[in-house]
């Protein structure tokens, strides 16, 4: 690639130039949240018109974990997720819920298009941490899955 820098023409290899939103099939997309993750049941409301948007526990949760993610690439196609959990306090939560939050999470930021993308979940629960709650997505193209 080339590129125009203080009145001169410069090569640029093609390693080094970086295009937002894009991402090799074969690199996953790692990210993680160093807090509590609420569960996502429920978080949803729904209008008499049918408009949907989220409680107002949910969306400043949301906001803050948008916040730590920072740029994401998209993903077209299935999708697997592998989750490294570790809870902040002794509440019990459970993984549907909590996976349900992270989906609504990837699908709000971008990564996916749609949640339904997510073929294949790992999930792992970690003992509890009360100082350092966090949550590490790994997502990744699934390799062998029919497109969705």
């Amino acid at each position: 690639m080339k590129a125009r820098t203080g009145g001169r023409t410069i090569e640029i290899p093609d390693e080094l130039v970086v295009v937002k939103k894009t991402i090799h099939l074969d690199m996953p997309f790692i990210f993680t949240l160093r807090m509590q993750i609420p569960s996502g049941k429920n978080a949803v409301q729904i209008t008499r018109n049918g408009h949907r948007y989220p409680n107002k526990r949910f969306k400043k949760w949301r906001d803050e974990a948008m916040s730590q993610v920072g740029n994401t690439p998209v993903f077209k196609g299935p999708v697997s997720m592998t989750v490294d959990y570790t809870p902040g306090d002794n509440i019990r939560r459970d993984v549907p819920g909590l996976l349900d939050a992270l989906c609504h999470l990837i699908e709000k930021i971008g990564t996916v298009e749609d949640d339904a993308q997510v073929k294949c979940v790992q999930w792992t629960t970690y003992p509890i941490d009360a100082r350092r709650p966090l949550c590490r997505i790994v997502i990744a193209t699934l390799k062998g899955a029919e497109r969705s």
